[in-house]
């Protein structure tokens, strides 16, 4: 299931990346957006905001009144308080360092660091 997650996370990214660039040099209408290199600049940018909400969507999921069944139906208090460990750290690194994810392999590197982290 994890390998599944994973690869579906990489894919979905970096999938949005190729389609976000094919789309831009398709209907870009705006002569300064078709500066060398103001696309990748401005892909960038898109890609931290997608990091930063993802974490504060975790902690909204973790801390506030939307708790979500995936882990409160968690019965071992151990092993949900370890997800919720994992989803909180990973979280604040996706808000604090959103400039360094680049690629779908970045945002799993990340969930794998806190996973091996809070090994049982």
């Amino acid at each position: 299931m994890m390998d599944w997650l994973q690869s579906t996370m990489v894919e979905v990214i970096d999938l949005f990346k190729k389609k976000f660039l094919d789309a831009w040099d398709i209907h870009v209408p705006e002569i300064m957006a078709k500066e060398e290199g103001f696309n990748e600049i401005y892909l960038q940018s898109v890609l931290e905001d997608i990091a930063a909400v993802t974490g504060l969507e975790l902690i909204r999921r973790i801390v506030g009144l939307a708790k979500v069944k995936d882990i409160t139906c968690i019965e071992n208090e151990e092993a949900r308080a370890r997800a919720e460990r994992i989803c909180l750290q990973v979280a604040k690194k996706f808000i604090l360092r959103a400039n360094q994810y680049k690629t779908g392999t970045s945002f799993v590197e990340t969930l794998k660091e806190q996973s091996m982290h809070y090994a049982k």
